[in-house]
């Protein structure tokens, strides 16, 4: 999160201190949630596009253990991930041209990747640790603390942030201004699928309500 400051401050010292509006994926949800329920001042709008969410109840804390602190991630396991949650029968809705871009672009991110057998690029695993953590019933985030205008968008197959997780959340949060948009055909990674165009105008049309 402290990188996450130091990008909203170098924003605001450029747009006249304007309060912004964060727009975050995945796991990358908690980090922007957690930032606005912290810096309230700070944050106009909140976009959470399949967000993860706590989970059951936090048990007694487990023994220590000792995690890499990166594991390898190979661009056919990332395929694997992106498609596997379209239910059988249904048409694949990733669009193969973006995921062959996007793909050269992830390789690309890690130099060493091209050096793996297979290529691989190392993947950092506190994310996984932290959607264990959430997972578990453990809250990174408090979002009764959360009070600008909130979007929830995620897709109609998405495994990873169900309708249960939408209502948990949509329930805890602070503000009374939030929307919850599921998009139909459309997984976690929505944003490489048919249906992006759909996503991108769901998003554009709540900032432009929320932010003047």
């Amino acid at each position: 999160m402290l990188q996450l400051r130091r990008v909203v401050a170098a924003v605001r010292e450029q747009n006249g201190g304007r309060a912004v509006s964060l727009i975050a994926h995945s796991w990358g949800g908690s980090v922007a949630a957690r930032y606005a329920g912290l810096h309230a001042r700070d944050v106009k709008a909140l976009v959470l596009f399949a967000p993860f969410v706590t989970r059951g109840q936090a048990g007694s804390p487990a023994g220590a253990t000792t995690l890499p602190s990166h594991y390898p991630v190979t661009l056919w396991a990332q395929y694997r991930r992106f498609v596997e949650d379209v239910p059988r029968g249904h048409p694949q809705v990733l669009s193969e041209a973006h995921f062959e871009t996007w793909g050269a672009a992830y390789l690309a991110s890690d130099p060493l990747a091209v050096h793996r057998i297979p290529p691989a690029v190392s993947t950092p695993y506190g994310p996984v640790a932290d959607i264990g953590a959430m997972w578990s019933g453990q809250q990174l985030y408090d979002p009764s603390r959360i009070v600008a205008p909130t979007l929830l968008v995620r897709g109609e197959w998405d495994s990873l942030c169900t309708d249960a997780d939408a209502q948990r959340l949509l329930a805890a949060l602070g503000t009374a201004d939030k929307e919850d948009v599921k998009i139909e055909r459309a997984t976690h990674l929505m944003h490489l699928e048919l249906q992006r165009g759909v996503l991108h105008d769901r998003v554009n049309r709540f900032l432009a309500r929320v932010v003047q």
